[in-house]
């Protein structure tokens, strides 16, 4: 009786293995735990606001590259532009509060979009889109957009009271 060789049947199974990308690869995290670091992220990131931390607050931008739309038509901010604009009210340690009531994540490998309803002792209910990065192995605001909560039933009072030129700026 033959004696069976199974070193040429063990290379070729390693070799078959390493063409079909079977390769060990390092540990990609879990979607739930992306999830929680981007919303240990944003909730840090909207108490730094509500603290006038601008080192945290602006920490958790992509660097020189984010953008900020507020609610005025006119709102479109860099990160330098906001921090320029933001700086006296952070260092007279008067920042803005929005409280997060409901938050909605949706993720690939390296880009996550939210949606979130936010709280706002000055400006009432409003909403909150953002986009962000996965940057060397840390979530960053890419995007973050605040807007304003309107019913539907007042959807057309609203939009009637757009129409009233209060001040000379407002006419656009």
């Amino acid at each position: 009786m033959k004696k069976f060789n199974a070193l040429p049947l063990l290379a070729l199974a390693a070799i078959l293995w390493a063409s079909t990308g079977c390769t060990p690869t390092s540990k990609q995290p879990k979607p739930a735990d992306e999830r929680a670091a981007i919303a240990a992220l944003l909730d840090r990131w909207h108490q730094a606001a509500s603290q006038a931390d601008s080192s945290v607050y602006f920490g958790a931008l992509v660097p020189d590259s984010a953008v900020f739309i507020g609610t005025d038509d006119t709102e479109r901010w860099t990160t330098e532009a906001f921090r320029t604009w933001s700086r006296p009210h952070f260092q007279n340690g008067k920042g803005w509060t929005f409280r997060p009531q409901d938050r909605k994540i949706g993720l690939d490998a390296q880009t996550a979009w939210v949606d979130e309803r936010l709280d706002s002792p000055h400006m009432g209910a409003c909403r909150g889109t953002a986009v962000l990065r996965k940057i060397n192995g840390e979530w960053k605001i890419a995007l973050y957009s605040l807007s304003f909560s309107v019913p539907n039933p007042r959807a057309d009072a609203v939009m009637e009271a757009l129409k009233i030129p209060e001040f000379p700026a407002d006419n656009r």
